[in-house]
Order: structure tokens, then sequence, then C-alpha cells
């Protein structure tokens, strides 16, 4: 899913075959750019939600987390929490009624915690920069 940029971001990178869903409310907050993506996830049972800036978690960090019980989980990294996330039918609905950027974090309080920094790195790279730390 692209926000802010859209254009320029499908300008300058290279996404493969994924289908890119563009979410226009982009400014509205987290929430938006979550609902927007479980729109365009139709009535999945299941979303792994994870974020574009993060590309040092792993495919084994992702199969871990959807191994975890519940209707939510979620990675944590030495005990701080990040993503992937995983949704299920039982959360999904509440997720799609979330507002603002404040309310992801309580929809959450719940979920299943996995720890996954031995197979993956949740730094947050913004700049070329960042690649370097």
């Amino acid at each position: 899913m692209l926000g802010a940029r859209a254009e320029e971001i499908r300008a300058a990178a290279d996404l493969g075959g994924a289908q890119i869903v563009v979410c226009a409310a982009w400014a509205d907050g987290l929430s938006a750019s979550v609902r927007c993506g479980l729109s365009a996830a139709g009535d999945a049972d299941e979303v792994v939600i994870l974020l574009a800036d993060q590309p040092f978690i792993s495919p084994a960090a992702i199969a871990r987390v959807r191994a975890a019980d519940g209707p939510a989980a979620r990675a944590i990294y030495a005990g701080t929490p990040g993503h992937p996330v995983v949704l299920r039918r039982a959360m999904l609905e509440r997720a799609r009624e979330l507002q603002g950027d404040r309310g992801f974090r309580d929809l959450l309080a719940d979920a299943a915690t996995v720890e996954c920094g031995d197979v993956a790195d949740p730094r947050d790279i913004d700049t070329r920069e960042d690649l370097g730390s």
C-alpha cells in the first residue's frame, strides 16, 4: 500500500508483481492506511501487516508470528512491540473501525506476542544513511 508520494515511489521503486493499493486518505493517520489495506484484502481470514520502511523483517519472523494462536499476534524485539502483526477474522472487523493513530495500540493490547529478535531486524529505514547503521 502506498500513501504519501505514491507516484514518486511507483516511479522509483521496483515493486515487482505487487498489487498496488493507494490510500488517498493517508494524511488521516495510521488507521486510514489500515482500513484501506483491510478493504483491499476483502474477506480474508488473516491479514499480515508489515511496514515498508522495515526491510529487514524476515520470512522467518512472519512465519513465527503467523504460528501464534489467538485473534491477533505481533512480533516483539527484546520486549518492544513491532511488526509483523497478524490479525485474524475475530479482530478484522474491529480493526476496520479504527480512527486516528491511537486505536491500533489498544486493539493489540491482548495480542499474543512472539519474540523475533533472533530472526529479524526491526530497524526503521527512512534514509540511505539509515542503511549504514
